[in-house]
């Protein structure tokens, strides 16, 4: 995959950092194209613990790393909605949620925020949320929805991660 994404001129591999959690430089990347969220592999070596990526910042060609367990999201920002069996609810409603193609759906609280968008919250945290991936809402066998995973939120409460300030709050 990211040879063809180098041959084809989709990327310009530009340098740039790891950063662990507290904001230390623990290595430096090739490229963030080379790195998914919940990466084990080609990561710095020669830290105490096994670590993982848990964000990749674009904007800066930054990717941060963490062990395993600050990997887990209590709930994700949606956007991008498509309503498939039922109209855009207009208060909370509990569903199952299905984040990867293999994975098995997990209760949530659907929270509606606008016609096209939610927060999800889970009843218990998921691991590896990753921004780009689809989310599918499901009541037993019955598809209600899905959309775009735009952020995974890590604080509890609102539902709303308060390191991001462009988040909307419920």
């Amino acid at each position: 995959y990211n040879e063809y994404l180098l041959r084809s001129g989709a990327v310009t591999p530009q340098p740039g950092f790891l950063v662990d959690c507290q904001g230390h430089v623990v290595g430096t990347h090739n490229g963030i194209h080379n790195f998914t969220i919940g990466q084990r592999r080609g990561l710095c070596g020669g830290l105490k613990h096994p670590v993982y990526v848990k964000q990749i910042l674009p904007e800066q060609n930054t990717v941060i790393i963490a062990p395993r367990d600050q990997l887990y999201a209590k709930g994700v920002l949606i956007r991008d909605i498509n309503w498939v069996s039922i109209s855009g609810p207009s208060r909370p409603i509990k569903a199952h949620v299905k984040l990867r193609y293999r994975q098995k759906e997990v209760a949530a609280l659907i929270i509606p925020t606008g016609e096209r968008e939610c927060f999800v919250r889970f009843f218990s945290p998921q691991w590896a949320v990753t921004p780009g991936q689809a989310a599918v809402f499901y009541d037993a066998d019955t598809v209600l929805g899905g959309g775009w995973i735009h952020k995974a939120l890590d604080k509890p409460g609102t539902g709303v991660d308060e390191s991001d300030s462009n988040s909307t709050t419920n």
